[in-house]
């Protein structure tokens, strides 16, 4: 049995089809005795709206699609929860694309969402990110976009991030504060620029305490695999360190593992911190000290910047929203409750 259309509804209720198509769009021109008609007619034979067509007619299909590196991490997660609250009350719809920490993944779904003309597009960028090319495919093709949390800075588009350097920064101070000096840094690839302004923020942090920047120190390790290695490699050398500073949550729990296998003391012989404050860093024990990133608002910040582009001046310049991390001192830096 075929589905019914609007020319079904038109020939039961002896009108147009124009008439119908006016009344199931809520056309202001239509009585309401007739929209009541046509819509009670519409149930009772089964039809449903083309919403594709509709789209194409209109330019518009209601839908944002947002890529980032991995949905299940918690800070990702609560980015996008974010921005389904604002989308949603706007009567958008959000398609989720992962890159999965793969450039050529993020280049595919540019391609796609750009072929599938939603109105506006929202990227955090993968690990593997280099350069802007792909990118500047988005602004070729006229659709509003917004970058979050892992950007590039030589692109025209708005742009939401934490303050990654004053949270370094603050957390190394925090360390130092603690008494710690010989403090490592588990960076992240320094081709994102969020890694790269985590180092400055640590290397500012030592410089105003004088304490000297160690190369050495510094090591990259995003995972809690990769961290367990390094962290087991510099300790056991000549100089180890006295604390860890690592640039995600993952790194230092990694970090932390290492120390708690070998059976270091931890606060007292060996601190570690991280950034990100995912769910579980306050259930282990000890508990870490990190950096809260308020997923949520940046998600809020990001989807506001993309409805004002979509549905306001779509000419008005980018803007640069910069969200402040909050310390959060746990026990496995607080060597003044232990």
């Amino acid at each position: 049995m075929r589905d019914a259309t609007i020319y079904d509804i038109a020939s039961e209720l002896e009108i147009s089809a124009a008439t119908v198509s006016r009344a199931i769009a809520n056309n202001p021109r239509i009585s309401l005795k007739t929209k009541k008609l046509v819509n009670e007619k519409a149930r009772e034979l089964g039809y449903r709206p083309n919403k594709i067509a509709s789209n194409l007619r209109s330019g518009r299909g209601n839908t944002i699609g947002v890529i980032l590196p991995q949905i299940q991490r918690h800070f990702f997660a609560s980015v996008i929860h974010g921005m389904e609250v604002v989308l949603n009350a706007h009567g958008y719809n959000l398609v989720i694309c992962q890159s999965n920490e793969g450039l050529n993944q993020e280049k595919k779904a540019i391609e796609t969402l750009i072929n599938n003309r939603v109105d506006g597009i929202l990227i955090s960028n993968s690990k593997e990110t280099h350069g802007n090319d792909h990118l500047k495919l988005i602004n070729q093709s006229g659709i509003p976009f917004v970058q979050f949390d892992r950007i590039v800075d030589d692109l025209n588009s708005s742009k939401v991030v934490n303050d990654n350097f004053s949270g370094a920064y603050e957390m190394v101070s925090h360390l130092i504060d603690q008494g710690y000096s010989r403090i490592a840094h588990l960076s992240g690839p320094q081709n994102l620029k969020l890694y790269r302004e985590r180092l400055d923020g640590y290397a500012c942090a030592l410089e105003a305490a004088h304490i000297p920047f160690d190369q050495s120190l510094i090591l990259e390790a995003i995972t809690i695999d990769t961290a367990e290695v390094v962290a087991g490699g510099i300790m056991q050398s000549d100089n180890p360190p006295d604390a860890f500073f690592a640039a995600s949550d993952l790194s230092a729990l990694g970090a932390l593992n290492y120390l708690k296998c070998k059976g270091y003391n931890v606060p007292q012989e060996v601190g570690v911190a991280g950034f990100g404050n995912e769910p579980l860093t306050e259930m282990i024990t000890p508990s870490l000290t990190t950096l809260e990133q308020f997923g949520v608002d940046m998600g809020k910040s990001t989807s506001k910047l993309l409805l004002n582009s979509i549905e306001g001046n779509k000419q008005s310049v980018s803007v640069s929203t910069l969200i402040k991390p909050k310390l959060i001192i746990r026990e496995s830096t607080n060597r003044s409750r232990t």
